[in-house]
């Protein structure tokens, strides 16, 4: 039997902050607000190549924060991508990478009124749009097809400061105490498994949440 989610949480490592920024990693995990851990994730890393003659965006100020922090995905990264773009360990292609996600969430979805949450909705959401338009194009009528509704779309970043607003300091507390067991930032997947862990610290301090 497949097991189904209430929610999701998706996250994109990118090259740019623009809405057809080059991604070069991405993750989504299944997840409910009762659950002890996470019980699916699905996490791949895309050939971040100018494929077709598509012009995705490369920002330097991302890269030189990629190269600030070690990361990996700086400028020797991008040399690497545009030389080899064929031949890059561990990639998948953008078609397959797209209609995966696709796969994962309506599979898993307990209904079509699932949660996607986002750290920061502003920032992943409109680049998997561009991303799907790209690879799908759009219908008649301009609307490109994308394995959610906007009224699904959720920002744990808000989630998290509204939070606080009404909780305060004991909620301070608790959030400040998951740091010294977060795993390591600019990773996908370890983004999602984090923001699982704010976001169910916040709703334990909602009775009424669902």
């Amino acid at each position: 039997m497949i097991q189904k989610y209430t929610d999701f949480v998706l996250d994109l490592e990118t090259l740019s902050l623009r809405p057809n920024a080059v991604i070069f990693d991405i993750a989504i995990v299944a997840f409910d607000f009762k659950g002890v851990a996470p019980k699916l994730a699905w996490t791949v890393k895309p050939a971040p190549v100018f494929a077709g003659g598509r012009a995705y965006h490369i920002d330097n100020k991302t890269l030189a924060f990629h190269d600030k922090l070690k990361t990996g995905q700086g400028l020797a990264f991008l040399h690497a991508c545009l030389t080899v773009p064929e031949e890059i360990e561990g990639c998948a292609r953008d078609l397959d990478v797209a209609q995966g996600i696709k796969t994962f969430i309506r599979v898993h979805r307990v209904n079509q009124n699932a949660r996607i949450w986002a750290q920061g909705k502003d920032f992943d959401f409109p680049i998997l749009v561009n991303y799907y338009r790209t690879q799908f194009g759009t219908n008649p009528d301009g609307v490109t097809d994308i394995p959610w509704e906007y009224r699904q779309q959720r920002c744990a970043r808000d989630f998290k400061d509204n939070a606080l607003d009404t909780y305060g300091e004991p909620l301070r507390v608790k959030l400040e105490a998951l740091k010294a067991t977060r795993l390591p930032p600019h990773n996908a997947l370890n983004d999602c498994l984090n923001t699982i862990e704010v976001l169910r610290t916040c709703a334990g301090f909602m009775p009424d949440f669902k």
